[in-house]
């Protein structure tokens, strides 16, 4: 997968080049999964540690309005990606997440 976050550099959203971007082995890296489940008297949350599922992009926003992309290795249930997909831009010190894709192929984030 693709690794970059256009916070840190200018060329991983619109503008990105993937001749220059870093890219990761994720079938190789272990990373912490967050999940919230409903009991009775409220949520409780669990983390795991998961190996790597596929590859994200996500556009998140800030409280600015400013717009933000994230490419990673992605570390949840890749066939329900919705609960961690909505999760992306607080986890990542945003207000919000605006679209978020979850891809299996080599590099496809």
């Amino acid at each position: 997968c693709y690794e970059c976050n256009t916070v840190v550099g200018g060329d991983c959203g619109t503008d990105f080049n993937p001749k220059t971007a870093v890219e990761v082995d994720c079938g190789n890296s272990v990373g912490v999964s967050a999940s919230v489940i409903s009991v009775p008297g409220g949520t409780q949350h669990f983390t795991s540690v998961k190996n790597s599922t596929g590859c994200l992009k996500a556009v998140v926003g800030d409280l600015f309005g400013n717009k933000h992309t994230i490419r990673t290795c992605y570390y949840g249930d890749f066939y329900n990606s919705a609960p961690d997909c909505g999760s992306v831009g607080p986890r990542f010190g945003f207000a919000h997440t605006l679209n978020c894709d979850i891809c299996s192929a080599h590099l496809c984030n």
